[in-house]
């Protein structure tokens, strides 16, 4: 039986909150839920695992949950709503899920999608956090 990592945990929800999304999005809720941007190979590797194991499809460049995928995810949402809460939630159930181990990676991301994706991402976060910032600065101001 494989072992189920921190990363499976991660990726997994990743997939889940962003399935079917463009990578951007991915990316998206991969910050949300462990502030921080996955590597490459941490991707890779999560992916493959849990393509393997029936829980994720991919189809250009962007995952989605498989029906064996959505109903671990709903297992996991009915222990906890809260993303950050869910990583260590999802582990033992996603051990379960996982009776199989790989070797090699056979999908990989180019690094020059993951690069766009992350730009597009980031650009995204820029324009609301701008957009915010301009609703706080009109709300502030007040009126001689």
């Amino acid at each position: 039986m494989a072992k189920c990592e921190m990363e499976d945990s991660w990726i997994f929800l990743s997939v889940a909150r962003s399935s079917g999304s463009h990578l951007s999005h991915f990316y998206s809720a991969a910050d949300h839920i462990n502030v921080a941007i996955p590597t490459n190979e941490e991707i890779e590797w999560s992916v493959n695992r849990l393509v393997a194991c029936g829980l994720v499809d991919i189809e250009n460049n962007s995952f989605s949950l498989t029906a064996k995928g959505r109903k671990l995810f709903d297992a996991i949402n009915k222990k906890s709503l809260y993303p950050r809460l869910q990583l260590e939630i999802a582990v033992p159930l996603l051990a379960k899920a996982m009776k199989i181990t790989i070797r090699e990676s056979s999908w990989h991301l180019d690094p020059n999608v993951a690069a766009n994706a992350i730009q597009q991402y980031s650009e995204r976060t820029k324009k609301i956090f701008r957009s915010q910032a301009k609703k706080h600065q009109l709300k502030n101001t007040k009126p001689e």
